[in-house]
Formats: structure tokens, C-alpha cells, sequence
């Protein structure tokens, strides 16, 4: 299921489509945007402390991940500790070494310098959001801001257990972007999925889009009555 839900485009057409997107706003040759994510871990065993805390000073989880610019998730690295630095989460991501070394570095991609005369560059490159990766090819920073998946941390022990749940919420949150771009999936024409603080006719709802002018008093009515 993992590889359902989360993976690098499979073909060219695949590909294209991501490029063509990067490429609308000025980042032609750009295939995806690259991050580490460090979740909070609340209950790291007292063994794993040191190896868990890095630059946040309390125990963390790291996971590298992958986005488009459609902030889908298109590769989850192995879990880290947190006191592992990107350099070093790097170069054990899977994904990072399908792109450097499969198909993917041989895409042709042309672009305009600053004479506008147009030129063309090989392999796909990847977007960074700081300075803490290894000189690898890339241009621009971007940061996926995945953090948020995970607001208050984790709660178990296992670190390998806790990897499964981040995955989890990848696929789910990847599953969400797919019903917002595709609102003919549902019953009706009316998109399911919206980002913040829900809109009318914008949000996951039990039955019927939400009203803006609801109290949460009156929201939690109306799920009593729903249920």
C-alpha cells in the first residue's frame, strides 16, 4: 500500500507533468522538493535520548521526505534520530538515489538564460529549503513543511512503530490532495478537502458542507444530531 500511495512518477508522462508544473512558475527541470521533518518524540526511551536530540534540544524522529508542487508526497525516507543531520539522512534515502542514478537523470529539460537565448541541461534536480544538504545538484529552496502532520508528537516507544504511523498520515494526506484535485471522485462536483480552517463547501464533512457563521457550540450539535 506504501508504494501505492507514495512513490516517484513512474514514467515520463508521469514526470512531465510534475515538470510542466514547476516549470509554470519559473523552475523548468525541477522534478520535486526535498526536506527533513523532525517530529517531536515524547516518549523516547531513555536509551535513545542522546541519539534523538539534535537541533531542536528535545528527542525528535527525523523522516527526509519528497513533494511536488502540489504537496504530494512522492518519497518517505527510512526513519533517523533526530540528532542525524541531513547530510548524513541523505545519503541512505532510497529516493534520492533513484533519481541520481535511474532514468531520471537522464531527462532532457531546456530553459532561457539571461540573454533569453535557450539552452538545455540533463537530470532532474531537486529543491532544497536550506544549506545543510550536500552540494548535489539543485536550485532554489523550498521547504515542504510536513511538521504539521504531526503537531504533538509521538507517543510510542518504537521508533519503527511510530515510522508506520508517519507513513500513514502521508498516505492519507496524499489521498486528500487526490480528492481535492479530483472532485468527480465523490458523489457530487463539490471538492471535500480544504487547507486551514475549514470553508463552506471547502472542508471534510460527515454529511454537507459546513456553515462559517456556526458557533462551535452549534457545530457540535449538529454532529450530535448527524451521529
Amino acid at each position: 500500500m506504501r508504494d501505492q500511495f507514495i512513490r516517484l512518477p513512474p514514467d515520463m508522462d508521469s514526470l512531465q507533468g510534475v515538470l510542466d508544473m514547476y516549470t509554470r512558475v519559473g523552475l523548468p527541470g525541477c522534478g520535486d522538493s526535498i526536506d527533513v521533518v523532525h517530529c517531536k518524540w515524547s516518549t523516547c526511551p531513555a536509551g535513545d535520548r542522546i541519539k534523538a536530540k539534535g537541533k531542536e534540544k528535545f528527542p525528535t524522529l527525523a523522516f527526509e521526505c519528497i513533494s511536488d508542487n502540489r504537496r504530494r508526497v512522492l518519497g518517505v525516507a527510512p526513519v533517523q534520530f533526530g540528532s542525524r543531520n541531513d547530510q548524513h539522512i541523505v545519503r541512505m534515502d532510497p529516493y534520492v538515489k533513484q533519481l541520481r542514478k535511474e532514468w531520471y537523470k537522464d531527462v532532457d529539460w531546456s530553459y532561457f538564460d539571461v540573454a533569453g537565448n535557450e539552452r538545455w541541461s540533463t537530470g532532474v534536480y531537486l529543491l532544497i529549503c536550506d544549506g545543510g544538504y550536500l552540494r548535489w545538484k539543485s536550485q532554489g529552496y523550498f521547504s515542504a513543511n510536513l511538521e504539521r502532520i504531526l503537531e504533538y508528537g509521538f507517543q510510542y516507544c518504537s521508533a519503527e512503530r511510530n515510522e508506520m504511523i508517519f507513513v500513514v498520515c502521508c498516505i492519507l494526506h496524499n489521498i486528500m490532495i487526490d480528492l481535492e484535485s479530483n472532485p468527480t471522485a465523490n458523489d457530487d462536483d463539490t471538492p471535500r478537502v480544504g487547507r486551514g480552517m475549514p470553508l463552506p463547501g471547502d472542508a471534510i464533512y460527515i454529511a454537507g458542507p459546513g456553515n462559517a457563521t456556526e458557533t462551535w457550540s452549534e457545530k457540535f450539535t449538529r454532529a450530535e444530531q448527524i451521529i
